[in-house]
């Protein structure tokens, strides 16, 4: 039957009415329509929206179905059902929906199996004009999740094809968006569990990098590192997870550089005079540690009578605050993506070894994060490489000639995993902030805490291990009063989750990406994360004069405070003075231990429970904590002195 004027104009009044949001007054306009045309699809899917809107699903369900009846060839249909199916929480039936309607879009009805139609989105991501993606987006990515969460097997047939995507046909420029949207399609990233992610990784996004690297595609390859870096890498805090990441890669990307540096320009590295340049590079100018060190380390050297050397910065991009805190320490600064460009990491990395060469540097240091450092170290970039590790440890290039690494003002080197690390101790001018105290007093009222506040700050996957978690819930149950305070760039789901399902989540405060020296004087005792270790912001507790609670384990054996302070307190007392001012501190007597490191969790919570109850053990460890960062990390010259003795292979130390 044909709508008159006024039934056609009802339904673009519901449609608008839907737009707006105004679902029971859309609602009522389709109605209106469907009582005289029940068959209706437009009035149908208005009235199936507003339905699933308000959650009347039943009814939804039953409008979606009559208009897929109506028109089986509608996709918005097919779409919308999987939709209820999902809100409903039908998971399983919402991804066949999702694989059917991808099927019936792109043309291969026969077949509609969930890894066949993500087979069929991807190429759908490669070849869509990007209006057509941007209003996909929300069924592509929710196509994603459901894949995750249901973790189908894969069907061998679907992955190959996956495997010889035309993605890896595009320019760069455009593969960058197209390849991020195609990973959310297969359900990769953080919040995906790390089994799917490995599974994802190895099967589809390495022999994408491979391919790659057989086209003398850097480019992506490069893009496709990141992408495994930052969804699948940092996922896991530890350093046998970051080591079996790397091997994976880290010889490909290698010959990559190498291949990729023989078709640039040659370059000829210039004489410079008596005072060495030595490049330092960071991805990204920022506060987080390990630029922090770098930038601390550079201040102490601009302090120095004498300088050893000129430092440069290379970077891609940056802090504006943060990059004029170097030039100020007499560094030159050399922005590595040129204004008014995109961001370009080949062009980059080409344009860092003409000006080492230009500049006759003849030392580069490359600052702890190793993203791109196998493929950079493969280009050979400068006469002599060395990468300063501030995290992890087990990477080992042939292109690496020198490593750098944390530690106590008494150790010259350490060995780590085989192979001997150059020290430098950790140093900073200012761990604590006094002029942040009357704001961290305001902080601490707003909180209305009954009893303790606990903290600890890091990034949240650092802070996500469930050992960690479950010794922070018996914290609370055993402490009624007491209260947990814990950062992140996002709110993880699962460290949510677990604190809801053990009833305490009401005295838990997510608190975001804040300043770090602030909260130090907010709280009352630090926890440190495990079985990877907090830097900067335990450093910033200590010094703040706050105890802080700490995990002996393999992950925390090279890196975070027990890097500094353990060799001093194994040393006999009398071997040095740094080692006689820490046994001063921590071990006055033989009765007294202010060093709060402990090997299991139990006994983790139960010295975390007694600074809790007793006001008098957690004052004497916090001023412990603030006199071992006052005393013996805070000479940032004699850090510089020791960094340029170990870059220049010369004696820099007097």
């Amino acid at each position: 039957m044909r709508l008159t004027p006024i039934q056609e104009h009802a339904i673009t009044n519901a449609e608008q009415l839907l737009a707006q949001g105004r679902f029971e007054e859309a609602d009522r306009a389709s109605l209106q329509v469907l009582a005289r045309e029940p068959a209706n699809v437009d009035a149908l899917l208005v009235h199936a929206v507003a339905c699933m809107s308000l959650r009347r699903l039943d009814e939804a369900e039953r409008a979606a179905q009559t208009a897929l009846a109506a028109n089986p060839r509608n996709l918005s249909v097919r779409y919308l059902i999987a939709n209820v199916a999902l809100l409903a929480g039908r998971e399983a039936q919402a991804l066949e929906r999702l694989s059917q309607a991808f099927a019936e879009e792109y043309g291969t009805a026969n077949r509609s199996g969930p890894w066949d139609a993500a087979r069929l989105a991807v190429d759908a991501v490669a070849r869509e004009t990007p209006a057509v993606l941007e209003a996909r987006r929300g069924v592509l990515q929710a196509f994603g999740g459901l894949l995750a969460r249901s973790q189908p097997e894969p069907e061998p047939a679907a992955l190959d094809a996956l495997v010889a995507s035309p993605l890896l046909g595009l320019s760069v420029g455009e593969f960058g968006g197209r390849f991020a949207l195609a990973t959310r399609v297969l359900g990769f990233g953080l919040t995906a569990e790390p089994a799917w992610n490995r599974r994802i990784v190895e099967g589809i996004l390495l022999p994408w990098m491979r391919r790659a690297f057989a086209r003398d595609r850097f480019d992506i390859a490069l893009v496709i590192e990141h992408a495994i870096y930052q969804g699948y890498v940092k996922q896991t805090e530890s350093e046998a997870h970051f080591r079996d990441c790397f091997a994976l890669w880290k010889d490909g990307m290698r010959e990559a550089g190498a291949r990729f540096a023989a078709g640039l320009p040659p370059v000829r590295p210039r004489e410079r005079g008596a005072l060495p340049g030595v490049g330092f590079f960071v991805h990204n100018v920022t506060n987080l540690a390990h630029v922090q060190t770098l930038l601390e380390t550079l201040e102490g050297h601009a302090s120095l009578p004498e300088p050893r050397m000129e430092p440069f910065l290379f970077f891609h991009a940056g802090q504006p605050e943060a990059i004029e805190r170097f030039r100020a320490a007499g560094v030159r600064i050399e922005p590595l993506t040129l204004p008014g460009r995109q961001p370009d990491l080949l062009a980059s990395l080409a344009r860092m070894r003409s000006r080492i060469a230009e500049e006759g540097i003849g030392t580069l240091t490359w600052i702890s994060a190793a993203l791109a450092l196998p493929f950079a170290f493969g280009m050979r970039l400068a006469p002599r490489q060395v990468w300063w590790a501030m995290k992890y440890h087990a990477l080992d290039l042939p292109e690496i000639d020198g490593r750098v690494t944390g530690g106590g003002p008494s150790e010259i080197t350490k060995m780590i995993h085989g192979r001997e690390w150059s020290v430098v101790p950790v140093a900073a001018a200012h761990w604590f902030a006094p002029e942040l105290s009357a704001e961290a007093a305001r902080v601490r009222a707003s909180l209305g805490a009954a009893g303790v506040v606990y903290g600890s700050f890091g990034r949240e996957e650092k802070l996500s291990d469930p050992a960690f978690l479950d010794a922070i819930v018996a914290i609370l149950r055993d402490l009624p009063g007491a209260l947990f305070l814990w950062t992140g760039r996002v709110q993880l789901p699962e460290i949510q989750r677990r604190f809801e399902e053990a009833g305490v989540a009401a005295r838990t405060r997510f608190i975001g990406w804040v300043d770090t020296r602030l909260y130090a004087q907010v709280i009352d005792v630090f926890l440190d994360s495990f079985p990877f270790p907090c830097g900067f912001t335990l450093y910033e507790a200590m010094g703040a004069g706050k105890p802080v609670v700490l995990f002996a384990g393999p992950a925390s054996a090279n890196t975070g405070i027990n890097a500094l302070v353990e060799p001093l307190l194994r040393a006999d007392r009398n071997s040095s003075e740094p080692a006689r001012t820490a046994h001063e501190i921590f071990r006055p007597d033989v009765k007294t231990d202010l060093y709060l490191r402990r090997s299991d969790a139990a006994g983790y919570v139960e010295v975390a429970v007694q600074l809790g109850r007793d006001p008098v053990f957690r004052k004497r460890a916090g001023d412990a904590s603030r006199a071992f960062v006052e005393r013996l990390m805070a000479d940032r010259a004699g850090a510089a002195r020791i960094l340029a003795s170990h870059l220049l292979g010369r004696d820099e130390t007097h």
